[in-house]
């Protein structure tokens, strides 16, 4: 990858302890026009049907190929709901075994990594601008994401590309995790790479599992972010059923530019040293 996390020393005995603030990802950071978002969302179905039919007829079908893609999806998306993570290569497997066939894995995955690079991702208003700021106030930064449909390292590839990667100190995807939000356990792995701890800490996402996630997990704040709510129709669908708001953010905010203040605000200033 073309840039490295930052790497800061742990705060000297009698320091302020460390504020963290963890983003989602989707939405929150990066995102897709709606309809790039659905079309992106059809090619992942499509490369999964296409791996399965090039792959060899070993033993008996459940399911024809495309429903076998379409129920490995759906059962790994519900496993998400549950805070379980489900990486690409059992999906596929899934999938496989339903359709009475053997797979290689990497060759779907591989095709899932040429799709995110080649898709027209967007960077959401204001983010450079308030990871810099946060990170200039001594702030450590992670991205707490549920890639259930894509390599957590292929998304970070788009945010070193696009200049975000630079302000990350953590990144928790959970392709490369047990777990997805609403898990609490994802948030605390991340809020451990970062040196911090829950009471020192924001989440800022727009989903109902980054709220309940980071409550869960015992964080000062979880902030529900509205700035981007404009989804695709898989996306609005299938994450968005749940009204976010309804799980009771303890903050609500429309711009990013919002963020910082109200971290120093809640969480009091802390030192600007990196």
């Amino acid at each position: 990858m073309s840039e490295t996390p930052r790497s800061r020393a742990p705060a000297p005995p009698g320091a302020a302890p460390v504020r963290a603030v963890t983003f989602d990802l989707w939405h929150t950071l990066l995102y897709l026009e709606p309809g790039d978002e659905d079309e992106y969302n059809r090619s992942q179905g499509a490369l999964g049907l296409e791996t399965l039919q090039e792959a060899p007829v070993t033993g008996p079908a459940t399911l024809a190929p495309a429903e076998a893609v379409r129920r490995a999806s759906q059962e790994a998306g519900d496993r998400s709901e549950q805070g379980e993570s489900v990486s690409l290569s059992a999906q596929i497997e899934r999938a496989a075994a339903l359709a009475g066939r053997t797979v290689e894995p990497a060759r779907y995955v591989g095709r899932i990594e040429r799709l995110v690079a080649s898709s027209p991702f967007r960077v959401a208003p204001g983010a450079q601008e308030v990871m810099a700021d946060l990170a200039g106030r001594g702030v450590r930064i992670g991205v707490v994401a549920n890639t259930v449909g894509e390599p957590g390292r292929a998304l970070q590839r788009i945010c070193e590309r696009e200049g975000l990667g630079r302000f990350v100190d953590a990144w928790s995807w959970s392709d490369e995790l047990p777990w997805t939000k609403p898990s609490p356990k994802i948030f605390l792995h991340c809020l451990g790479e970062l040196g911090g701890t829950p009471p020192r800490a924001f989440h800022v996402g727009d989903a109902i599992w980054d709220i309940e996630g980071a409550r869960r997990a015992g964080f000062a704040a979880s902030v529900l972010y509205t700035g981007l709510a404009r989804y695709g129709t898989h996306y609005r669908t299938v994450v968005m059923t749940k009204d976010p708001a309804a799980a009771g953010p303890d903050y609500t905010i429309h711009l990013l530019g919002e963020l910082p203040a109200l971290v120093d605000r809640v969480l009091g200033p802390g030192s600007t040293e990196k």
